[in-house]
This record gives structure tokens, C-alpha cells and sequence, in this order.
């Protein structure tokens, strides 16, 4: 079954340029002009994924992205970002408010493709395993993504979810920011690593107590303790 991208930009011949780029690779594309018509269109179609450029009227890419991820309906189709500033500062912006990747105009084609392709294979349903990571208090569900500590619920997003399971599969042991980024992102990331950090301050807040298993190793990256 072909899987369908909806394209959200206020330029037409954006959209037309997305359309030609993935329509090229066998996706369905649906697109949308401003943040009302692409929130109704995300909730009605249902999309693999979504590509959302930041400067959009009305509500603005990031709030959209935002009510998005807060939207059960929504919460799980990924976003990919559009936009035209290239600041670290923006970027991880994008990231904190849900975004699972970032992408700067003007871009090549090819990486535009590569990045719709990793995102899709990261969060397509992968096999059943029966998978579950413990340490600790800690039980992790790895099928079904669930994080529980003493069998409460730890909200979590996917990405705090992945960098958890990274941590923890090589507790003891020093885990580089590089690695995170790129065994986490799946691509070589040219961005700032504080992405990185921001993301661990956060994981770190959720887990309570147990957040302070993961420990910064300066200028290298974390590590989670052993008990």
C-alpha cells in the first residue's frame, strides 16, 4: 500500500515542487495552504507523515506542529520541518516542539527523500518481538513503546523513548552524543548536539528519581549508572 505524505506550505509552487519530488517515489500527496486546512486534513487522511514548513499562516508551523502532537488523533504521525532560517536555536526549537526531523530551504531533492524514507522506517510498526528491556524499577515495553517505573506510566515522546532504550541497552558504558544523534536520527546530523542535550534535560525530568542514573560525561555524552 502506498503511504501518503501531506505537504503543509503557502507557496503553490512548493507544493508543486514537493508533489513532483515524491510522487516520483511512489507516496500519495495531499497538501494544505495554511495551518487550518492542514490540521483538518491531517485529522480526516490520516497521513504516513507530514511535511510542515515553520512560516505558514495562520496558527504558525510550530504551534500547528504542537497541536499536533497533542491531538490523539494526530500524535503519532511524524513531521518533518521546512524552513528557511538555519540557527541551531530554531532547530532545536522545531525538535522540543515535536518535530521528529528538520530540513533548511533550499535543499537537494535527494536528501529530501532520504530524510521522508528514514523517518517513515523509524516509526513504521516493527516486528513483534515480545521485547522487554528492564533495569531497575525501570520495564520497558518495546513492542508496544510503553515506559513504566514501579508499573506507573512514564509519558514519553519517541524520541525521549529512543534515547532511553539506547542508555539503558549499554548502561555502564559512555554513549556519545555523535551516536545518539545518528543511531537515533539515522543520518549524519550537521546541526548543533545541544539538540542532544535538550532532549536528555527532558527525558531526565519525566523519569524522576531514576533521571539521575544518567550522568554527563563533558564533552562527550552520558552514560546511565548501573544499580
Amino acid at each position: 500500500m502506498k503511504q501518503k505524505i501531506l505537504v503543509v506550505d503557502d507557496e503553490l509552487e512548493m507544493r508543486k515542487m514537493y508533489k513532483e519530488i515524491l510522487e516520483k517515489e511512489k507516496y500519495i500527496v495531499i497538501s494544505a495552504e495554511n495551518t487550518d486546512e492542514a490540521l483538518e486534513k491531517a485529522r480526516i487522511s490520516e497521513p504516513d507523515l507530514i511535511t510542515l514548513d515553520l512560516k505558514i499562516p495562520t496558527m504558525g508551523g510550530l504551534r500547528l506542529c504542537e497541536v499536533l502532537k497533542k491531538d490523539k488523533k494526530t500524535q503519532n504521525i511524524p513531521v518533518i520541518m521546512v524552513t528557511c532560517q538555519d540557527t541551531d536555536l530554531d532547530k532545536v526549537i522545531g525538535l522540543e516542539a515535536g518535530a521528529d526531523d528538520y530540513i533548511t530551504k533550499p535543499f537537494n531533492p535527494k536528501e529530501f527523500v532520504a530524510r521522508v524514507k528514514a523517518v517513515l522506517r523509524r516509526v513504521s510498526p516493527p516486528e513483534k518481538t515480545d521485547e522487554i528491556l528492564k533495569s531497575g524499577t525501570i520495564c520497558i515495553d518495546m513492542d508496544r513503546h510503553i515506559v513504566t517505573i514501579k508499573d506507573k506510566l512514564v509519558d514519553l515522546t519517541l524520541k525521549e523513548f529512543e534515547l532511553l532504550v539506547a542508555l539503558i541497552k549499554r548502561k555502564g558504558k559512555i554513549v556519545t552524543r555523535e551516536f545518539l544523534m545518528e543511531s537515533i536520527w539515522e543520518y549524519e546530523y550537521f546541526g548543533s548536539l545541544r539538540t542532544i542535550d535538550s532532549h536528555v534535560w527532558s527525558l531526565r525530568k519525566k523519569l524522576g528519581p531514576i533521571g539521575k542514573k544518567i550522568t554527563t560525561i563533558e564533552g562527550i555524552g552520558y552514560k546511565f549508572t548501573e544499580d
